[in-house]
């Protein structure tokens, strides 16, 4: 959002609506962040995730005025920075019309330039896009949640399962008619089943 129209304590009021937002500050980092309060009208895409705001407090209206930070005051910009993490659909779009109330709602979109190593997706320049009137702004927020939707289920689908125990660690030394059969450690010695981990022989069922 443009510093010109609006405050960072207008944004922060106006973000307590949907958020339990506080002020955090660590060194010289200063930031405003909030867990998604629980409502009706307010889900996170992932249900099991977090979902958060997270604001970034330019350098001239940080409260820690230290030496590097006056000095940086001069490179703070004209804009508010906002992210929002794993709200839904319904919920992100809430948050914009709360934004637009204050003033225009832009968006950055950080596209993919090509493949990576594992088939993951290289994260491009941002781009600083401002749609012209608030139907267009929530329409932008639309897609845009649309693409970040696709990319974390790409992601989730490439993800490698959890390794499966092998059956010599469950079965702790005690012969098992279920686990025996398929472990690696189970041989014949002698005509008969024989565990090579545990050195013993395995009666049978």
């Amino acid at each position: 959002m443009k510093r010109s129209q609006t405050s960072l304590l207008e944004i922060h009021n106006a973000m307590s609506r949907h958020f339990d937002v506080r002020r955090m500050t660590r060194g010289r980092h200063e930031w405003i962040e909030g867990d998604l309060k629980i409502r009706d009208d307010l889900g996170k895409q992932d249900p099991t995730d977090y979902a958060r705001i997270y604001i970034k407090v330019p350098y001239d209206e940080k409260s820690n005025r230290t030496i590097t930070t006056r000095m940086l005051s001069h490179f703070s910009g004209t804009l508010y920075e906002m992210r929002l993490h794993n709200l839904d659909l319904s919920a992100t779009l809430t948050v914009i019309r709360g934004l637009q109330d204050l003033g225009d709602v832009g968006f950055v979109s950080t596209g993919p330039t090509g493949g990576g190593r594992n088939g993951g997706a290289i994260m491009g320049e941002r781009v600083f896009i401002w749609p012209e009137g608030r139907d267009a702004q929530l329409t932008k927020a639309s897609e845009l949640h649309q693409g970040y939707r696709e990319i974390q289920e790409s992601i989730m689908a490439n993800e490698k399962p959890e390794p499966e125990t092998p059956p010599y660690k469950l079965c702790g030394g005690i012969p098992s008619g279920e686990l025996c059969p398929r472990c690696k450690y189970n041989i014949l010695k002698g005509g008969k089943q024989y565990c090579d981990k545990y050195h013993k022989c395995i009666a049978p069922e």
